[in-house]
């Protein structure tokens, strides 16, 4: 789970020095098993939520356990809508 949301894209591509070379980062997903909208909803949550923090985040502004306790934080949420999700052990949820 750690390594879907602490990376740095700079470090990524060979040549690029600056923030200012990276216009935005994207989430894709292949669908080829994916059978239903719960499966597409297991596919995307918790991920989605990591690729929001590292597109909003500053450059080597990420602290792992404080961005577990806000992602636990959005376990209620998912779950009043019936949302099915990754409960990645390494995520303290609620």
């Amino acid at each position: 789970m750690r390594s879907s949301v602490d990376w740095d894209p700079i470090s990524l591509l060979d040549g690029l020095t600056s923030d200012d070379q990276v216009a935005g980062i994207e989430a894709a997903i292949w669908c080829e098993t994916v059978a239903s909208f719960e499966d597409l909803q297991f596919a995307l949550q918790p991920r989605l939520a990591g690729v929001a923090e590292r597109a909003w985040a500053q450059r080597g502004d990420f602290d792992w356990t404080g961005y577990a306790d806000r992602l636990a934080a959005q376990a209620p949420a998912w779950s009043a809508e019936q949302w099915e999700f990754f409960r990645a052990v390494s995520v303290p949820w609620r």
